[in-house]
């Protein structure tokens, strides 16, 4: 089961008229699912109980709407959708899902309501959610599996385990990736699906594995290509491109090294001719490939320098720190006109960077952007979800990296756990506080940070938890944060929930 749940974000929030001829003028803020200017909230639950069908991890997703007065604290009540909620697909959701374990927002149809891309890998099965002046609801809302782009595609690919947004051939409509990284023994594969005026359709869908024309190396048994995706315009060319992580990928001897392809967007949609292959011993890239460093584990994408072209963060939490196993590296990837070029590389023994690394801390096994301290670039948020606090086993924390006009730098960054400052919660043994992170926009005056401890105990064992950090301009105090649990929601808590698992 893959681990790590990354969010996925692209752009600073700014509320501009969206140019592109195919869409509707109006703003676009991200994860805004009923176009009232507040970014929503959606949170995965993917191993909740189903007590209608009697079906243990079916999963939950579950909805707070942002508003002037805060996250779930408008007139718009809070919601929550399972496999058995009336409307949905029937029977496509009913089974051990695990809906929700990933989640991505984006504006499929070209309207004012930002859309909600749900997994439901399990069943290697994805579930399509539209949004409205009410909200996200079950209107329109449409299932698809890997037949939808192989009619003789067969079942148990893991098709949905991650899920990105973006759009690759630039026509104004979003469109989808997801990975599969269970097909072939583990060889993995990803499947894009187009949006389009009615949504999303399976018109020109692609399915693209490491044996496909163009596409560098060769799918092999436990490569797990498709593990994590993420899509930002890394060229600054108008089309979003794809980088698909295959933490698995044996570099000769080095089994499980790691390696990530890049596929470029075009207007006849994503290519793989120019797909470019990078690992830990690509030419600039900082260290070396090793046995099990699980570079491409968890990815994001976004624009951190204000020049118009994204950069590519990777997460290395398995790599070594010297003697310490698993303490785990971020790898940097600068965007530019020829595509992504190799940076820097970062660790908790950086002299910048508060803590220490330590085996197990499984530094970069989230990422997340949002722009936390009001200067109108995204700043890189690192989650740790191992990281040890004196003697509290696994409570995990984040790294915050500030951007400026070179991107996130370790100068200024800051360390957040329970235990600091307007963080709700303590500290305790196996929160894994950072398991995956997200962005909210324009809440609480602006970005927040949304972080999720997936193995909280809040009432129930392994309930799991989210916390939304408000930003603040630089030399204010960060406001105190917001507490989330499923007891917030229509379906409520659960033990083994796994709440948060999924943000968008």
């Amino acid at each position: 089961m893959r681990r790590f749940v990354v969010a996925v974000l692209a752009a600073p929030f700014l509320i501009v008229p969206f140019s592109s001829p195919a869409a509707a003028a109006c703003a676009r803020v991200p994860s805004d699912f009923n176009g009232d200017g507040y970014g929503d909230v959606a949170i995965g639950a993917p191993r909740a109980h189903d007590p209608v069908y009697d079906v243990n991890w079916q999963g939950v997703v579950h909805v707070a709407y942002g508003s002037a007065a805060g996250v779930g604290k408008g007139a718009q009540a809070n919601a929550s959708f399972r496999g058995s909620t009336a409307g949905l697909p029937r029977f496509r959701f009913t089974g051990s899902e695990r809906l929700g374990e990933s989640l991505a927002s984006g504006y499929f149809d070209g309207d004012c309501y930002a859309d909600l891309a749900v997994s439901a890998a399990s069943g290697s099965d994805m579930l399509v959610l539209y949004g409205s002046a009410a909200g996200l609801t079950v209107d329109r809302s449409a299932g698809f599996d890997r037949t939808a782009i192989q009619p003789e595609g067969e079942y148990g690919s893991g098709f949905s385990s991650d899920i990105t947004t973006g759009d690759f051939d630039g026509d104004g409509f979003d469109d989808i990736a997801a990975g599969a990284p269970w097909t072939d023994a583990n060889a993995g594969a990803f499947g894009v699906l187009y949006g389009s005026a009615t949504g999303i359709t399976n018109a020109g869908a692609q399915w693209i594995d490491q044996d496909s024309a163009s596409v560098p190396g060769a799918a092999e048994a436990d490569d797990g290509f498709g593990t994590a995706l993420a899509a930002g315009d890394f060229n600054g060319d108008g089309r979003d491109d794809l980088a698909v992580g295959a933490p698995g990928e044996a570099l000769g001897t080095l089994y499980g090294a790691g390696g990530l392809i890049v596929f470029p967007g075009t207007a006849a949609g994503l290519g793989t001719a120019g797909s470019t292959w990078w690992d830990q011993d690509s030419a600039g890239v900082p260290g070396g490939a090793e046995y099990l460093d699980r570079f491409g584990v968890s990815l994001t994408a976004g624009d951190t320098t204000g020049d118009g072209r994204e950069e590519l963060f990777v997460g290395v939490p398995s790599e070594s720190i010297g003697t310490k196993d698993s303490a785990g590296m971020l790898q940097i990837f600068r965007g530019a006109a020829s595509g992504l070029v190799a940076g820097s590389a970062y660790n908790q023994d950086d002299a910048q960077i508060p803590g220490d690394a330590e085996a197990g801390d499984q530094f970069g096994g989230s990422l997340g952007l949002a722009d936390l301290n009001r200067d109108g670039r995204l700043d890189l948020a690192v989650g740790a979800p191992g990281e040890w606090a004196g003697t509290v086993d696994g409570n995990g924390a984040i790294n915050v990296l500030f951007s400026t006009t070179a991107g996130p730098t370790p100068a200024g960054s800051v360390y957040i756990d329970q235990n600091s400052a307007g963080v709700p919660g303590d500290n305790e043994d196996l929160d894994a506080f950072g398991w995956s992170l997200g962005r909210v926009a324009n809440a609480y005056g602006g970005d927040t940070l949304s972080v999720s401890a997936n193995d909280e105990k809040v009432t129930y064992s392994r309930e799991g938890a989210v916390t939304l950090l408000p930003g603040a301009p630089a030399g204010q105090a960060r406001p105190a944060g917001y507490f989330f649990s499923g007891a917030n929601f229509p379906a409520g808590a659960a033990a083994e929930a796994n709440f948060g698992a999924g943000l968008s």
